[in-house]
């Protein structure tokens, strides 16, 4: 493999382990934050709509918070990993 492959491959492992973990802690914040514990339809709307609160919205904005870490820790794994490797 080339050295600029191995870079490339690199980032794109790090972009998933990041958009995982930051997945993971989405999911986490929306079973835990509602009215309704878990991840029933019941506990997800509830924690989406208090999410969306920390943004001055509902469920919707609540949807925009939850994604928040994921792409942002997926932007960052990528970066981290591609200039660790390069």
């Amino acid at each position: 493999m080339s050295e600029e492959k191995g870079s490339e491959f690199a980032g794109v492992v790090g972009g998933v382990a990041g958009a995982a973990g930051g997945t993971a802690a989405s999911i986490a914040a929306i079973s835990a934050s509602g009215a309704v514990a878990g991840t029933s339809a019941a506990g997800i709307t509830s924690g989406l709509a208090a999410l969306g609160r920390l943004a001055g919205g509902g469920m919707m904005a609540g949807v925009a918070v939850a994604a928040a870490p994921a792409v942002i820790g997926g932007d960052l794994g990528y970066k981290l990993f591609k200039k660790i490797f390069s």
